[in-house]
């Protein structure tokens, strides 16, 4: 499936593409972070508890811009600290 990336991005109407993109809306910190790369062309290294949201922020960049998104997870820190709630 071909996506075309949006040119033009508006910072207000950011929360309501997201929603629509996803099918919910994001928190206040996810619009942030999501501003900082698209909008303002920043870099930006997240650090976040599991479930927080950074799969949204990571999948929208490439929707917004076009390109490709590398998204490095450290999977045996998310394995071990799944192992430790069910323990």
């Amino acid at each position: 499936m071909s996506v075309s990336p949006i040119r033009a991005l508006d910072p207000t109407s950011l929360p309501e593409m997201l929603e629509n993109l996803f099918g919910f809306p994001p928190h206040k910190d996810q619009i942030e972070a999501i501003k900082a790369l698209a909008i303002n062309k920043k870099d930006l290294i997240l650090i976040a508890r599991t479930g927080w949201g950074k799969s949204m922020i990571f999948q929208s960049i490439p929707v917004l811009q076009g390109g490709i998104c590398i998204m490095l997870m450290p999977l045996n820190l998310l394995e071990d600290e799944q192992v430790s709630i069910l323990a």
